[in-house]
């Protein structure tokens, strides 16, 4: 699928899917050079920066928080000339979404004329970046949650959850990595084709980015401590519960050791056969758990 807007002198054009005779259209229609073209059709899930004549290539791997039926990092493509910005995507993303109505607004208020192309993928990452930051506020609520669900006694449930939220970060920062050393690349390409006025404009792009990276580095080591706050409290549920079986084994070993001596088959048996036998020996068996179970509170075991 293919949508085309256009502002001024330059054009945005957006692929999802596309055919190889939509690719070839695009080529054309965009004057992209042929080496840069024989990956468009399928995702790649790499990402680099590479330049060809006067047309700056991009690839990164943007990634999934929410979605369930997907999971690996959408492919994002961007071919970046002077006049025309070309995205490939393979997925619907809805940060891209946002960023058509806003070029439809900018164009709209007339305040596109001096952008150009670089302009214009610095403006939908800044979008796609700003999405980023509601992924990790979205990241960051689930951990809250996880918490108060810690204190409230569920230890072993958020296990599994903790789990989740740590391998999503862990394909999260794998894929933002990336991304500072592609535009790192991509840097000089940009001066090379738009001149040195684009480089705050780039600089800008990378403040917001390094702002994601010290965001998600907090919350990396937030589900560590989360984590091992977890794995210590269940440690003490298994050490009191441990603790309780303890107890109650030399409780109940002493009984046991009486009943079975009074169980022999012996010919002599001490109190056997005496009026009140059974209720004598059941007292002595009672004193011996009372005496236990008084020295165990004494030691405050329980």
């Amino acid at each position: 699928m293919i949508e085309r807007y256009t502002t001024g002198s330059y054009t945005w054009i957006d692929l999802m899917k596309p055919t190889a005779e939509e690719a070839r259209d695009i080529m054309i229609e965009a004057k992209l050079p042929i080496e840069l073209m024989g990956d468009i059709t399928t995702p790649t899930m790499r990402s680099t920066a590479t330049m060809e004549g006067k047309v700056i290539k991009l690839m990164i791997d943007y990634p999934v928080v929410k979605r369930t039926d997907i999971e690996r990092p959408h492919d994002i493509k961007f071919f970046v000339s002077k006049n025309t910005l070309v995205t490939v995507h393979y997925e619907d993303i809805t940060a891209l979404y946002s960023f058509k109505k806003s070029f439809e607004v900018l164009t709209l208020l007339g305040k596109t004329e001096r952008m150009n192309g670089a302009h214009l993928f610095a403006s939908l990452m800044n979008i796609l970046y700003d999405a980023l930051t509601k992924k990790l506020d979205y990241l960051d609520e689930q951990l809250e949650a996880i918490d108060h669900q810690i204190l409230s006694g569920r230890e072993k449930e958020m296990v599994f959850e903790i789990s989740k939220i740590s391998r999503k970060l862990i394909t999260f920062k794998q894929s933002l990595i990336a991304h500072g050393d592609v535009m790192h690349d991509a840097h000089p390409f940009f001066v090379s084709v738009f001149g040195k006025s684009i480089s705050p404009t780039l600089t800008e792009l990378d403040e917001f980015y390094d702002h994601i990276m010290r965001r998600l580095h907090a919350l990396t080591e937030s589900v560590k401590e989360l984590n091992e706050t977890n794995q210590a409290l269940l440690s003490t549920k298994e050490g009191e519960i441990m603790k309780t079986l303890t107890i109650m084994a030399f409780i109940t070993f002493p009984l046991t050791l009486v009943s079975s001596v009074f169980g022999m088959n012996a010919v002599h048996m001490p109190l056997v056969g005496q009026e009140y036998d059974f209720w004598i020996i059941l007292g002595m068996m009672t004193l011996m758990a009372g005496l236990f179970f008084v020295y165990f509170s004494y030691k405050r075991w329980f």
